[in-house]
Parts: C-alpha cells; structure tokens; sequence
C-alpha cells in the first residue's frame, strides 16, 4: 500500500513539473522567435542600399502630430526633412556623401563620418522623434556604436493584429540607452509580408534627475512608418545642397 501510494505522490510530483514546465518553454521559444524577427528587421534595414519612409509620432500634450521624412541615398547621402505641424517650423539636413546643410541655420559643414549609418536604426533602436542620446546627437555614430548604446533586450511575442488592412506581428521588447538608468519599453509592429516595421509605440523610462525631485522619462510616443520603400531608385537630384550666399 505504502509502495502504491508512494508511486502516485511520485506521479503527480512529475505531473506538475511537466505541467509548469509547458508554459515556461513556450515562453522561452517566445522570445527566441521575437528576437529573431526583430534581428531580421535590423538586418533588412542596414544593409539595404537605399532606404525612405516617413516617420508620424504622437507625443501625449502636444496637438500636433510630427512627420519626419528619412532618404538614404548611395555613397553617404541622406536627408532628413522635418515638419513639426506647420510649414514655418519645417527644417531639413541634406548630405551629399561630403557635407552637410541644416537648412534651418543656413549653415553647410563637412558631414561627421558614418552619419549615415544611423538612419537604419530609426524605426527600431533610437528614440524618436530625436535622433540624439543623453550624452548628445547621434549624428555620426557608427553602427557598432549604436548597438553599444542603444542595447535591446527582454523580447517577446505579443500576438497578432492588422493595421490598415495588413496582417502583422506584434513583439515587445525594452531598450536600456546610455545615460539613462530606467529601460525604455517598445512595443513594435511588423508587417507579416515585407517584414518591415508598421508602426511603434515606447514608452520612456521615468526616472529622478538631479536633488531636487524632477523625473524625466515617463511619456508615451507612438509613431507610424508609411512609405517604407528598400533598396528602390531614388532621385538623386535631392541630396544636392543649395548654393549658399556668401556674406
């Protein structure tokens, strides 16, 4: 009897092991295929040659909605045209692979090296609508420094959903930033067909700074992508910058 008894303690014993085992392992194959998809974005965007989409953020407390227009050209060659709601506002950064004009200070300078490089990570790792760190711009970061202070981590699979009639695949991840102590939280759509990022939405890390109680961090930016275009012919004519009047 004791023999019998024993033999079911021992039964349901590895019962529930098994049963707590099942739901630890899905989870864990989870985050595998979620860090897989987002490394296979990160991959299709890098190396691709050309690159162009627009970016739409929403920041909580401000009406206006901000586009940002991204083109990468061949040979270092970008631009970057911003439109913070209304046209006076508007600004854009031209490179033609040897320097840079900002057109809202009229200036034209030697483009900082790599600085293309960034524009890849747009949409997965740098914050928007800034392409800047704590410690200062981006601009000139190369890709290796990127990945050293823009660190994703802690992926997994949030279900499925469509978004303007496009199935696409929902995975979350967090992004610990240099010189920032609290992770930001993203949560990031990909399209099921291109496997190119719909939209994203994250969530700032809210965190004290300085002795006096203030927190930065904390808001809620969500952003949609629209005319993600890879490795399609774009117009050369609009990396060339204007010729600028000599004071």
């Amino acid at each position: 009897m004791h023999a019998i008894n024993g033999s079911k303690a021992l039964f349901r014993y590895f019962f529930l092991l098994a049963f707590l085992a099942v739901p630890v392992s899905a989870r864990a194959q989870g985050e595998n295929k979620a860090e897989k998809r987002f490394k296979a974005v990160e991959k299709k965007l890098t190396e691709a040659k050309t690159l162009a989409y627009t970016s739409i953020s929403k920041v909580p407390h401000v009406k206006r909605e901000l586009e940002i227009g991204f083109v990468l050209g061949k040979k270092g060659k970008y631009r970057v045209q911003v439109h913070p709601g209304s046209e006076k506002d508007s600004w854009e950064l031209i490179s033609d692979g040897k320097f840079i004009f900002l057109s809202m200070l009229g200036v034209k300078e030697r483009s900082p090296e790599d600085a293309r490089e960034i524009m890849s990570y747009g949409m997965t790792r740098l914050l928007p609508p800034i392409l800047g760190s704590d410690s200062g711009s981006t601009l000139g970061m190369s890709s290796k420094e990127i990945e050293k202070a823009f660190v994703p981590f802690g992926f997994s699979t949030a279900g499925k959903e469509k978004v303007d009639g496009r199935e696409t695949v929902l995975i979350q991840y967090q992004i610990k930033v240099k010189g920032f102590k609290a992770p930001h939280d993203c949560t990031l759509w990909i399209d099921k067909e291109s496997g190119l990022p719909v939209k994203r939405k994250v969530r700032m890390g809210k965190e004290p700074i300085g002795p006096n109680g203030l927190y930065r961090g904390g808001l809620t930016i969500r952003e949609a992508f629209r005319n993600v275009a890879v490795n399609e012919e774009v117009d050369e004519a609009q990396f060339e910058i204007p010729e600028l009047e000599e004071e």
